[in-house]
């Protein structure tokens, strides 16, 4: 126990240290219409902040940023107009996380990095220094400097086939120039030490990564990598060409951090892959997912272990101009998520985070808990999350069927979340945190009608009556018949 409560203490230091904060800054509010369903953009009034106590710290929300390549085509003029778009979008994406204080990990590539150099904005990237509130790294796209290249502004060479032959020189251009970012700002050139993504894979990807002892031309090693999508934990693993593919091994160098649980924008460029949807409720669907999962574990006294939520980003998807996957400008629908999580989550169950500042929680918790692993063991080596709400996941996040959240708020100490699917279909989870409550009724027949089947974390379902619902500590599902 000494040991769990060690590792709070110390993850908590190490986010006060890093400036997590919250408070909600205004703007937003409203409904919009989402599957045919109103969406309430702000909390009921009568929803108040979760209250919590227990083993866990809490979950870790990070921006993550991959600022993709830019003026790879066309003339010098127009590939600093494209630029000029993106750097805008980032400057936009700064000044709201000053708003609404979020904390950006951004992962540049060697493209974004040439423009920003020459341009003498490096000094936009100045809060992203070591020991500062944001953080930067490296993400490459198959972009090289061929010999056509040479003494040429802005122009590279793209290898569609992501090539392992070309690996080795696409690393060594893109990182020596994001490099370039640290050193004209008075810091080393291994301070660039996150390494978050690459189309394309050396054939000894560790050594790329500057495992010492390597023969790189460039003296980074990237300690911290890309975590495989979805999860809810860091874990050490080696450096894998596919993150999807990526396995928990506690003898590995690297520390991966998934970062990928949400993206705001539009399907287009990387698919709905079940969690790309764009869309605010389906954004705060999926958090709302890994907060109750997180609460099980604080609930049932389960052992500490540090939490992350990654929102993955894109500047071409958040231009002033974008419009998401929702008909809706992003710029936007961002803010008011932010405001939401402010408002019920920020201070209490999730703190604002960088990607650094998880692989640090990661390491002191690894401290206290030597030769553990954060996933059990699967028959094929991959990891395969182990969810306590697994019932709630697989009927609110079902392929067409996937469900939103519509809006959740307090009746009579009992919190309810609301989720309506495309067709219309709505569900509710419910619980209590109040022990007087709990083995008492709750009635929502005014906000639900008609046959529900009322699903414990179990899998146990019976009908249910809305009028006379049991009120338990964990959730249960009401799903329509």
């Amino acid at each position: 126990m000494k040991r769990l409560f060690s590792f709070i203490i110390l993850f908590m230091m190490l986010l006060a240290a890093a400036g997590c904060g919250g408070g909600s800054s205004g703007g937003g509010g409203g409904a919009v219409s989402y599957g045919g369903s109103t969406v309430s953009l702000t909390p009921d009034p009568a929803t108040t902040p979760v209250q919590v106590s227990g083993l866990q710290p809490p979950i870790a929300v990070i921006m993550n940023l991959h600022m993709d390549p830019v003026g790879t085509m066309g003339a010098t003029e127009a590939r600093l107009k494209e630029y000029a778009t993106h750097r805008q979008a980032f400057l936009w994406l700064k000044e709201q996380a000053g708003r609404q204080k979020f904390k950006i990990s951004a992962e540049c590539t060697g493209l974004y990095a040439e423009f920003a150099v020459k341009n003498g904005h490096e000094a936009d990237f100045s809060e992203f220094m070591p020991g500062r509130y944001h953080i930067l790294g490296t993400h490459t796209h198959s972009h090289y400097k061929g010999d056509a290249d040479t003494g040429q502004d802005y122009h590279w060479t793209e290898d569609p086939g992501h090539s392992a032959a070309t690996a080795d020189k696409i690393f060594t251009d893109q990182i020596g120039m994001v490099n370039q970012i640290f050193t004209r700002q008075g810091f080393k050139e291994t301070d660039n030490a996150l390494f978050h993504g690459s189309q394309s894979h050396s054939a000894d990807m560790a050594s790329s990564m500057g495992t010492p002892p390597n023969s790189n031309s460039y003296p980074n090693f990237f300690t911290t990598i890309e975590g495989q999508r979805r999860l809810y934990h860091p874990y050490r693993s080696g450096a894998e060409t596919d993150v999807i593919q990526g396995k928990e091994d506690l003898s590995q160098p690297f520390i991966a951090v998934p970062t990928s649980s949400a993206l705001f924008g539009y399907n287009e460029v990387h698919g709905a892959e079940g969690m790309l949807q764009g869309t605010l409720p389906y954004v705060q669907r999926d958090f709302v997912l890994e907060f109750l999962e997180w609460r099980y574990y604080q609930n049932h006294g389960l052992p500490a272990r540090p939490w992350v939520f990654g929102i993955d980003e894109h500047p071409y998807q958040i231009m002033s101009q974008c419009i998401g996957s929702d008909g809706k400008p992003v710029q936007e629908t961002l803010p008011l998520f932010y405001e939401w999580l402010n408002t019920n989550f920020i201070g209490s169950a999730s703190q604002y985070a960088t990607i650094t500042d998880v692989s640090n929680a990661y390491k002191t918790w690894e401290q206290l808990h030597p030769g553990e692993l954060l996933y059990p063991p699967a028959g094929t080596g991959k990891i395969v999350a182990d969810l306590k709400i697994i019932e709630l996941y697989r009927r609110l996040f079902a392929g067409e069927k996937s469900c939103f959240l519509v809006r959740h708020y307090d009746t009579d100490s009992v919190r309810v979340f609301e989720f309506a699917n495309d067709q219309g279909a709505r569900h509710a989870v419910y619980y209590t945190d109040d022990p007087a409550r709990i083995s008492s009724t709750l009635d929502l027949s005014s906000s639900l009608s008609g046959a529900y089947h009322l699903i414990s974390l179990s899998g146990s379902s019976g009908e249910a009556s809305l009028s006379s619902l049991p009120v338990t500590q964990d959730p249960q599902l009401l799903s329509p018949r």
